[in-house]
């Protein structure tokens, strides 16, 4: 072969390409046609072959069959595609129904540290304040004293005052 030679190169077809029917609607279609074509030769069919036309018959009834549990496998991988994915998406919070607000675990945990942290707080400011008084009442308790050197009367005011503060 010389390199000036062109080779013949088959042009594309113009027809139609055969390809197979995708889905269980176009086969039925494809199907509906050749029963129609064979209902045409239906007695030339039963000289060649006297069972021929009952397999073309269960050949086409399967390709039914097969396409629509294909469109059925295909749904059921769309859903199992769809639901791997939500279950692959990063979570970034776990939600917590609270009427407090409360978001997720990480802001609960937050705020219970904080009412933890309060309460600790409001307890020492109560026990602060009781030294406090006790500090006062024992410098007035000691002025008295000082003033008044008469002990048992100090001794009994001081006694029911306490009584009085624990009732």
């Amino acid at each position: 072969m010389e390199c000036d030679e062109q080779e013949d190169i088959p042009s594309s077809p113009t027809t139609k390409s055969m390809s197979p029917p995708l889905d269980a609607y176009r086969i039925g279609r494809h199907v509906k046609r050749i029963e129609k074509d064979l209902d045409e030769i239906k007695e030339q069919i039963k000289d060649i072959s006297p069972n021929l036309e009952r397999r073309v018959r269960r050949i086409m009834k399967s390709s039914i069959i097969n396409a629509h549990l294909q469109a059925q496998n295909k749904t059921h991988i769309n859903q199992l595609l769809d639901l791997n994915r939500r279950k692959a998406k990063a979570k970034s919070r776990r939600q917590i129904l609270n009427v407090g607000g409360v978001l997720s675990v990480r802001d609960a945990n937050k705020r219970i540290d904080a009412r933890r942290a309060e309460e600790i707080k409001k307890k020492w400011r109560i026990e602060e304040r009781a030294r406090k008084r006790r500090i006062r009442q024992a410098k007035e308790t000691a002025s008295r004293i000082a003033q008044n050197n008469d002990m048992c009367a100090i001794i009994d005011a001081q006694i029911t005052s306490d009584t009085i503060e624990l009732s």
